[in-house]
């Protein structure tokens, strides 16, 4: 059962690429992996990276609600190239002036990613990542049914055929019982076993734990 939504956070840095899956509600990471930023296709890194969390995400069961990027500064789409870094803020200090002439030295010896691709992959592999998860979602709980509907159901004229499909320990455990519902079990299900007779036009409603 998920119990609150986790998103996946990148972390575009000038070294480094990072990419976790944490908690929106107390912001514990529950999966992170990194990669060098050089060396290779920054898309390729990023896609990767996200593939492994969104992977880890459907291994825990776990909902992700959205997708959060990180870049060292402000971007300038059209150019492909950082228009502000926060530095920017307070450029008198030393240790500011230190960090920025090492940024502008290392981007004379190492290329630019290509931030504007950068970015409109990033927004496309969200939409498609979000759509993804909406459509599993939807294939999930489509013939799910409220207990509210089934109650009103089971007050009309033509009231569904109910399948008690409690796992047997909890079926022995609980004092529950539907009433005029029937009881069939999973093993019985998967192995072709003893089944109740049901009209095929019938409506049919399957209650487990």
């Amino acid at each position: 059962m998920v119990l609150t939504d986790h998103v996946v956070a990148v972390d575009i840095g000038a070294s480094t690429i990072s990419a976790g899956l944490v908690c929106a509600s107390d912001g514990a990471v529950v999966e992170d992996i990194q990669a060098p930023a050089s060396g290779g296709d920054a898309l390729d890194t990023i896609t990767r990276l996200v593939d492994h969390v969104l992977v880890a995400a459907e291994r825990r069961r776990l909902r992700v609600s959205g997708i959060g990027v990180g870049l060292p500064g402000v971007i300038d789409v059209e150019k492909g190239a950082l228009r502000w870094t926060p530095g920017a803020w307070l450029p008198e200090l030393d240790d500011v002036q230190r960090i920025m002439t090492e940024t502008a030295a290392g981007a004379k010896i190492q290329p630019l990613l290509p931030w504007g691709t950068v970015g409109a992959t990033l927004v496309v592999m969200s939409l498609a990542a979000y759509g993804g998860l909406l459509g599993l979602r939807w294939r999930r709980n489509r013939f799910r049914v409220s207990p509210s509907e089934v109650a009103r159901l089971l007050e009309g004229t033509d009231p569904p055929a109910m399948l008690d499909v409690r796992e047997s320990t909890a079926y022995e455990q609980s004092p529950v019982r539907i009433p005029r519902s029937l009881r069939v079990t999973t093993r019985d299900l998967a192995e072709g076993g003893t089944l109740p007779q049901i009209d095929r036009d019938r409506l049919v409603v399957a209650y487990c734990t």
